[in-house]
């Protein structure tokens, strides 16, 4: 039924040779031989990293673009495609190597009903499969309980900083950094303010927002399929009242206020499982206290969304502090760090397990007169209850080194903590 189809995409995939910035830090999955399972928020680049992958293989290991096997199932050919039809797959491409074991690709495949059992099936025969998801059907915790330990997975985030860069053309290499200084820190400002998804990179504000706001609808729109929320505006209102809370501790409790002081009925419940969709769905990370009680972590927690982009459909006057602090977290989640704060008497944005230890990141846009002594002293309380001797803050543009309490401080700017960060 849907051969022809099926032959079609999987030649254009091996005539297909699109540009893409190689995203070093997926190198040793690629490595493992494992059945992979990428998943991640939509326009992340999950469907490159697809090309990325057959590229090494070819380039490492030897194989030619025949041996891959892809199909996108968002392609509208496949309009009517069910789990009754998957067995057209391999049929279509034997049909053309009847010898070859293929390589195989699928794209988008949460949008057929019982993909895992293929999938699982596929991996138990020995093939080599990856797979691609974007919505909340996608989500760790079901490939997990669908597909066990055959697959691993891989989480895709929007560009870092030196990914930006690299799509920008503009050299970052130590050697380069004075060179193009200038050229670095306006890339920046322009990062901070519309964040990393890789569309939106080379457009015009305007255009900037249009394909933003495209991209939280659809966002939404697979959260109120997936879990059939009846209430689609209070799911809007409580994204909007999250951005305002980015940097704060708080609690559901205070959500519920809240929503009760704009004469909004909705209970407590609904709210816990609106953070729960969210996360699930990579928009939305919750952060725990690194000191307090299971019970404290289990209720009072700081919000932070994937991406900075969201956070500027959402702006209604320039709040750069709230964006830096957004921006050092979400680089900190794509370095695959385990990332708490800290907070007793005094707060320090980031406790970061680095390796077999741990650092301490202090996020203000501008040191001044007025928050200094607090900033510095959060710090320094985090550095005393961990023992450690050094401590960063991360800032807008401003650098100096210098010690506090018998503790190194480094402040330096975020752009430049991003390009040295590993």
């Amino acid at each position: 039924m849907f051969e022809k189809v099926l032959e079609q995409i999987i030649a254009e995939f091996w005539n297909l040779k699109p540009q893409y910035i190689f995203r070093s830090f997926f190198e040793p999955y690629f490595k493992s031989k494992k059945c992979t399972a990428i998943i991640g928020p939509r326009r992340a680049g999950k469907s490159y990293l697809l090309y990325q992958i057959r590229d090494y293989l070819i380039k490492t290991k030897s194989y030619n673009l025949t041996d891959f096997l892809y199909v996108n199932f968002e392609n509208l050919g496949l309009k009517g495609f069910t789990y009754k039809n998957f067995d057209e797959i391999l049929k279509t491409y034997n049909s053309i190597y009847p010898e070859k074991k293929p390589i195989i690709m699928f794209d988008e495949i949460q949008n057929i009903d019982l993909w895992y059992k293929y999938v699982r099936n596929l991996a138990d025969l020995g093939y080599l499969v990856y797979i691609t998801g974007s919505n909340s059907k996608m989500i760790s915790k079901e490939i997990a309980l669908n597909l066990g330990a055959r697959y691993i997975v891989l989480k895709v985030y929007p560009f870092s900083f030196k990914e930006f860069l690299e799509l920008k053309g503009i050299q970052f290499e130590k050697q380069n950094i004075i060179l193009n200084h200038n050229k670095i820190v306006f890339a920046f400002k322009e990062y901070l303010a519309y964040g990393g998804f890789p569309e939106i990179t080379n457009q015009s504000p305007e255009i900037k927002k249009q394909i933003l706001r495209n991209y939280f609808d659809l966002a939404l729109g697979d959260i109120i399929k997936r879990w059939s929320v009846s209430d689609n505006n209070a799911l809007e209102i409580f994204v909007k009242k999250l951005k305002e809370n980015i940097t704060t501790e708080t609690t559901i409790k205070n959500y519920c206020r809240f929503f009760k002081s704009i004469d909004y009925k909705i209970s407590q419940r609904e709210i816990y499982r609106f953070v729960k969709y969210l996360q699930d769905s990579f928009f939305l990370f919750g952060l725990e206290s690194q000191k307090k009680s299971i019970r404290s972590r289990t209720y009072l927690k700081k919000y932070y969304f994937i991406d900075n982009g969201y956070i500027s459909l959402f702006e209604f006057e320039k709040d750069d502090g709230l964006k830096l602090e957004n921006i050092v977290f979400c680089s900190l989640l794509k370095m695959g760090k385990e990332i708490n704060y800290y907070k007793d008497k005094k707060e320090c944005d980031f406790i970061v397990r680095k390796d077999k230890g741990l650092q301490a990141i202090q996020v203000t846009y501008e040191l001044n007169e007025n928050n200094r002594e607090r900033e510095i002293q959060g710090l320094i309380e985090a550095l005393d209850y961990y023992d450690l001797k050094k401590g960063y803050i991360i800032t807008g543009k401003q650098e100096e080194e210098f010690e506090k309490g018998g503790k190194k401080i480094k402040v330096i700017p975020a752009w430049k903590w991003m390009l040295m960060a590993e």
